[in-house]
């Protein structure tokens, strides 16, 4: 008996504990509890990782495709005015395109000067992006050639060193080469390239759109005509004496219209962009030497605007109906448009420049001209608009020996060409004079290679009535 149980009392020791096995239950429970929150955890940050970086992506994607769409919106505005479905480009105003691709394009195109202005907001899935760019033409089918001398009285003369490499287009008359006082004709003298002899060669008519409009607002500025309707909240006028580039450093974006009472002077760098202020100015404007006038922005001075010597001006419209005088050492990519421009010894202006010169509008100063000193340079366009009538000694344009044009010249009126010009030269009249006798139709020194002007070169919109309109420059 003793022995059964001790066999019993061994027995009942290998029997479970119920409340061991509970409390082991209950440690058991929140460590599964735990790890289920860890894995939620890590998997809720996963998701979340991943909607966060298919956002952003979402977002690059979409910016990516607002700056294409306000890329495009530039090259579709262009493409439209060359299908001639619309011929108003330069009164575009907020104008929706919608892009194939998806997106779209509001555009707002105005002239800029002698070229327009587009500006392009690009829309895509809540994202936008701008694009600035200035738009010019493609050139015509009278600019294929290298000289237009619509003259059908005169003959066209080639005396010196006096060459010309493309086709031509002269009266009956046709062309000689003739000795002048001085060096005598050389071997290279001449012309190599098609002579087309016409009864009544024509010259081009040179009709920039919206030119005349542009011009009369600038005068109606100088004025004062414009003065009280513009708003007041987008204007400001400062004293001659103020520090004009420190004020239009700091200025406003909604500001448009500077009036500056009395002379205006540049002193020191002058950046705006993309917005585009104007300045008028009721004395003279000077760039002081040295200066920097940068940025998209228009000056307009009632005197005479210099450009003072080692200046620097880009993207720059400058306009005045007295004279433009830009003086030794300076370079600048603008348009300079005045009845009177001078361009000093190594002075240059960069493609894709352009000078005009316009009738002044007043009776004291009736005569017009552009001057290339020696050493002075042009890429782009340089051409006069003149009055019917007007003397060839005072509405002419003049390029010394040593001085150089590269693009289109052209003149309505005369021009005295001694410098070179790699493109075209559109002209009525060839005009020089040597005391005592005055030289019609005569180029003593003249280089014009029409064959040598690169590829892709494009003038003002003006000379075509269906434009081919392309883009000029991103700004």
């Amino acid at each position: 008996m003793e022995r059964f149980n001790h066999l019993e009392v061994s027995s009942g020791d290998a029997v479970p504990d119920s409340k061991a096995s509970g409390r082991e239950a209950g440690y058991a429970l929140p460590s599964i509890l735990y790890v289920i929150f860890l894995l939620f955890l890590v998997t809720s940050s996963v998701l979340l990782l991943r909607f966060i970086q298919r956002t952003l992506v979402l977002r690059d994607v979409a910016s990516v495709k607002a700056e294409y769409a306000a890329r495009n919106g530039v090259t579709e505005a262009c493409a439209i005015a060359r299908s001639g479905a619309s011929k108003d480009l330069g009164s575009w105003r907020n104008k929706e395109l919608v892009l194939k691709g998806g997106g779209r394009a509001i555009i707002d195109a105005r002239p800029w000067g002698l070229f327009f202005k587009i500006t392009s907001r690009g829309e895509f899935a809540g994202s936008h992006a701008y694009r600035y760019a200035l738009v010019a033409d493609l050139p015509a089918q009278s600019l294929q050639h290298a000289l237009i001398f619509a003259q059908r009285d005169h003959q066209l003369v080639l005396s010196g060193t006096s060459t010309i490499r493309g086709d031509v287009v002269v009266s009956q008359h046709g062309i000689a080469v003739r000795h002048l006082a001085g060096p005598p004709p050389s071997a290279a003298s001449g012309v190599r390239g098609n002579v087309l002899r016409q009864s009544e060669p024509t010259l081009p008519v040179f009709d920039p759109p919206f030119l005349k409009e542009v011009i009369s607002s600038y005068r109606s500025l100088l004025r004062g005509d414009l003065r009280t309707t513009v708003h007041s909240a987008r204007a400001i006028r400062v004293a001659s004496s103020a520090r004009l580039s420190s004020i239009l450093m700091q200025l406003p974006d909604s500001i448009e219209h500077v009036f500056v009472e009395g002379d205006a002077l540049f002193d020191s760098l002058a950046y705006r962009r993309p917005s585009a202020p104007i300045i008028v100015a009721s004395g003279s404007v000077r760039i002081k030497e040295g200066g920097t006038l940068s940025g998209l922005m228009t000056v307009i001075s009632a005197r005479q605007i210099t450009i003072g010597a080692g200046a620097f001006l880009e993207h720059v419209v400058l306009f005045s109906p007295d004279s433009i005088v830009v003086e030794r050492q300076s370079r600048f990519s603008a348009q300079l448009l005045a009845p009177v421009v001078q361009l000093h010894e190594g002075s240059a202006g960069t493609y894709p420049s352009a000078i005009l010169s316009l009738p002044s509008g007043r009776k004291e100063l009736s005569s017009q001209s552009i001057h290339l000193r020696s050493g002075s340079s042009v890429e782009g366009f340089v051409g006069l608009l003149s009055l019917g009538g007007a003397s060839y000694h005072d509405h002419r344009i003049e390029l010394e020996s040593g001085a150089r044009v590269v693009g289109a010249v052209y003149s309505d009126n005369a021009m005295t060409l001694d410098g070179s010009v790699i493109g075209s030269v559109l002209t009525r009249q060839f005009y020089f004079y040597d005391s005592p006798t005055v030289y019609f139709g005569w180029l003593r020194s003249a280089r014009i290679d029409r064959e040598a002007l690169p590829q892709g070169f494009l003038v003002p919109p003006g000379f075509s009535p269906s434009p081919q309109l392309r883009i000029l420059e991103w700004l």
